[in-house]
């Protein structure tokens, strides 16, 4: 239970709502948004009320809005930790994927110096958010894999492309590793991450770098990055959609 030195002044300051005896989707109803129902199962349990039935649907009675938005607040921190600290990516990740491609991940971003969520949301993002490390680029560039490995990038590798897409997950993100090995004490942030699977040159530059202007082959097969259609593709362009895919 929480103590009164805790629990008092958030019900003191939320004291003009009254004592409500609301069910949780009429609390729902008045706040605007979904609760979580896990956190409605632990408010269900450990806060009184004047009834036996607890069921969902049913009213409560005897309890402030205040002592529910301290306990839903209490479980959308739980949330958030487990979220951010435990499993800081895990929400980028299809339920397909398996928990040995999840730790593989951390053992390769910890190998070549960046953040385990930089990397996730690169993946993510060149993979469409599907994970396969057999999906090709689909403008023809030949562009393979968890981070869309180009054929001579594969070749100095000591691979192919399609060696490359027979491969399972954990196998290529040892060439993931390889690959990022030599930018190690550059990766960061997710800019430079990024940078680092799609032009190298740009890691440390400014978000105003070009990267690929209109005429170019470049520029086609990567036209999607272009935010504003202004024919330049910029480094800040390129990392904002990432952004806007991910998040």
């Amino acid at each position: 239970m929480v103590s009164s030195a805790v629990a008092t002044p958030v019900q003191n300051l939320l004291l003009e709502y009254g004592r409500l005896s609301l069910s949780p989707d009429a609390l729902e109803e008045l706040l605007g948004f979904n609760l979580d129902r896990n956190c409605v199962a632990y408010w269900e349990r450990i806060l009184p009320t004047n009834q036996s039935d607890m069921g969902r649907g049913k009213e409560r009675k005897g309890l402030s809005l205040g002592t529910y938005l301290f306990w839903s607040a209490i479980g959308m921190g739980v949330w958030v930790y487990f979220n951010t600290n435990v499993f800081p990516w895990s929400f980028l990740l299809p339920a397909r994927v398996p928990p040995e491609v999840q730790s593989k991940l951390n053992q390769v971003a910890a190998n070549v110096g960046t953040d385990p969520n930089n990397l996730a949301a690169v993946i993510h993002f060149e993979t469409g958010g599907t994970w396969d490390p057999s999906i090709r680029n689909a403008a023809g560039s030949g562009a393979t894999g968890l981070i869309q490995f180009m054929p001579q990038t594969a070749a100095e590798l000591g691979t192919s492309v399609d060696d490359l897409a027979a491969m399972s997950a954990v196998e290529q993100l040892d060439y993931v590793e390889a690959y990022l090995r030599p930018y190690r004490g550059n990766l960061n942030s997710l800019e430079d991450t990024y940078m680092a699977v799609l032009y190298p040159a740009a890691i440390g530059k400014s978000n105003s770098t070009w990267l690929f202007w209109w005429g170019t082959t470049a520029y086609e097969q990567n036209q999607g990055l272009d935010r504003n259609q202004d024919g330049v593709i910029t480094k800040g362009e390129a990392v904002q959609r990432l952004r806007d895919t991910v998040q």
